[in-house]
């Protein structure tokens, strides 16, 4: 609030009679008069105050930002803030200044500067500062688990050991329930214990927790209530420690008085106790069921003795890195001897307890995995004849291809060339007119080189090193439209920049022309429409034709159309065949596209080739 005031003779006595801490600064941050408390503020006589600047006062390193208060309320804005001042014996006091501009027929022409003395509110909230620090640091860096939780059982802080206990963050435990974390076993007690400190008692409890990245672990844990000034609780302090290796210990001693008496006898695996040169200590009775001998058949002998020989070297391998405790032993198959002198397949895998005195053994779990291992077998078995069969209809694929182009050359290409062997002979015995004759013969060559370079194209592999997929089919169908048999229409989207492997590009060709022989040979259909889109994620072959389809339930599939679900199948793609008596056939073949197999360019239109 500014002050209105006319008479400056009458503001400093004003000043210097008043009983507040007051000063008037002039527009060159003079102090023109003060009143006694001011300079009693300062511990000073006046005369040592009066006409200096009021910066002097101040220390160092507030004095840019008191000039820049003293400024703004010159210009007429009213300031307000704390400052640290310079007094006698250079003692610093700590004040709440206000800065109030002085105006003089409406203008600025000084300041009145009120100080109020706070340095004993500072001293004292800076003593609670170091006292909260200290608390602080204590809570920080103490190794036990501080936390405090509330009356409903929020979790309301906790220092960095708890977090390790807890294995999380801060933010992804404050304000929630603690009871999560805890063993299902151990929660009742947790509670109870927690009700009971809620009414001021306090109390200790041990129990189990696992942390947010599943390590289990054993705290013992101290609660105490926090009450207010009325004496109420509002919350409650848990002091915790991990006792997770003392109750491991206490586990052990008693797994020592009981020995192997927990192991399961009647298990799927069998337990043995070896030493680390394979002697037999101890081996669990169903070992009965499994091998057929007594526990006592083998306690005292050689684990190598019983293991077949071409599986030695491996066992004493896997049991080396057990005994030096290398975890890469992650345990091995081997055969072993029954009582009917047969080998069973076993899974052993072994835990070193050479340095606990209540084991001093290698304790090994056995599985059989005989049941495995014959499944094992029979799709090898499986997979053997699956193999037989590909082979056996690739054999007769090429013996069909070879009987094919043998028709092909008889019925056509050498009818055409007997015809012009004719045409020589009768060039030879002077018979017609000769420019005619050639004529028809050279006519009659042609025919026979473009029926050669159709059956070649049909029945060879594009040359993938030198043409693109698009337009190795181009080629295929244009091959096939020269026929005049059937109208190929072909119809890509997205193949103009697409990297396709040799593979996928020799499996696509064969699929498409595999259907189109099938198309030409059985389906009497007058029209194809063959469509390739590659969305970038998927390369998707269809082939529909208007022939006269066929029942796909009724009709056994022959060698074609195997042929083509292997090829799909081998470079992962999916085949599916569509047809209905009377309304075509359609086949679609889809493969996943590879980062290293396509590089795709979508267009915003398909491109259409229609070849007739």
């Amino acid at each position: 609030m500014a002050l209105p005031v006319s008479d400056p003779i009458h503001n400093c006595e004003i000043v210097s009679s008043s009983s507040a801490v007051v000063a008037i600064i002039n527009d060159d941050f003079l102090i023109l008069d003060c009143s006694d408390h001011f300079a009693g503020f300062f511990e000073l006589p006046k005369s040592l105050i009066i006409k200096r600047e009021f910066t002097d006062f101040v220390v160092l390193r507030e004095q840019a930002k008191a000039n820049t208060m003293v400024q703004n309320a010159l210009s007429g804005q009213p300031e307000n803030t704390y400052l640290s001042f310079v007094t006698r014996g250079t003692k610093k006091k700590v004040g709440n200044i206000s800065f109030v501009p002085l105006f003089e027929n409406s203008v600025v022409t000084g300041v009145f500067c009120f100080i109020k003395d706070v340095s004993n509110k500072v001293a004292q909230n800076k003593n609670v500062f170091d006292s909260e620090q200290r608390l602080k640091a204590i809570f920080e860096n103490e190794p036990e688990c501080f936390k405090i939780v509330s009356l409903n059982g929020l979790l309301q802080d906790i220092n960095p050991a708890g977090l390790n206990m807890l294995e999380a963050n801060k933010k992804d435990v404050l304000g929630k329930e603690v009871l999560p974390v805890i063993h299902e076993q151990d929660r009742i007690s947790y509670l109870k214990l927690h009700d009971e400190t809620c009414k001021g008692k306090g109390g200790s409890l041990q129990f189990r927790i696992r942390g947010f990245k599943g390590t289990r672990r054993w705290l013992h844990t101290s609660t105490v209530p926090l009450r207010n000034k009325l004496g109420e609780v509002y919350s409650v302090l848990s002091v915790t420690r991990d006792i997770t290796q003392q109750k491991e210990a206490e586990i052990k001693i008693q797994l020592s008085e009981k020995r192997f008496k927990n192991l399961v006898s009647n298990g799927s695996d069998i337990i043995v106790i070896i030493n680390k040169e394979g002697i037999f200590q101890y081996i669990s009775e169903n070992v009965n069921t499994i091998l057929g001998f007594s526990p006592a058949d083998f306690v005292g002998k050689n684990a190598f003795d019983f293991i077949h020989p071409d599986d030695t070297a491996k066992v004493l391998a896997e049991l080396n890195k057990v005994i030096n405790q290398d975890n890469t032993a992650l345990g091995i198959t081997h055969r072993f001897l029954n009582n009917k002198g047969e080998w069973t397949w076993l899974e052993s895998k072994g835990t070193n307890h050479l340095g606990d005195p209540s084991i001093t053994g290698i304790v090994i779990n056995a599985r059989n995995i005989m049941d495995r291992i014959k499944l094992q077998e029979r799709l090898n078995v499986e997979m053997a004849n699956k193999q037989k069969q590909i082979t056996a209809a690739i054999i007769q694929t090429q013996e069909k291809e070879r009987s094919q182009l043998g028709l092909e050359l008889h019925d056509n290409v050498s009818q055409v060339l007997t015809t012009i062997k004719l045409y020589n002979e009768m060039l030879l015995d002077g018979v017609g007119d000769h420019k005619d004759i050639l004529g028809r013969s050279i006519r009659h060559l042609q025919e026979c080189i473009d029926e050669i370079r159709s059956i070649s194209k049909r029945l060879s592999a594009p040359t993938l090193g030198k043409i693109c997929l698009n337009d190795s089919i181009e080629e295929l169908v244009q091959s096939i439209n020269l026929t005049n048999r059937v109208s190929i229409q072909y119809s890509k989207q997205g193949l103009e920049s697409s990297k396709i492997s040799q593979d996928l590009h020799l499996a696509i060709y064969r699929i498409i022309q595999e259907q189109l022989n099938n198309i030409l040979k059985h389906s009497q259909a007058t029209r194809v429409q063959i469509n390739m889109i590659n969305s970038g994620t998927r390369l998707e072959l269809s082939i529909t034709d208007n022939g006269r389809g066929f029942n796909v339930q009724q009709k056994n599939y022959g060698i074609g159309i195997t042929n083509m679900t292997s090829r799909a199948e081998h470079m992962g793609g999916k085949f599916k065949l569509i047809s209905e008596p009377g309304k075509g056939c359609s086949i679609l073949v889809s493969f996943l596209c590879k980062s290293s197999e396509s590089t795709i360019k979508k267009n915003s239109a398909s491109d259409v080739i229609n070849i007739i």
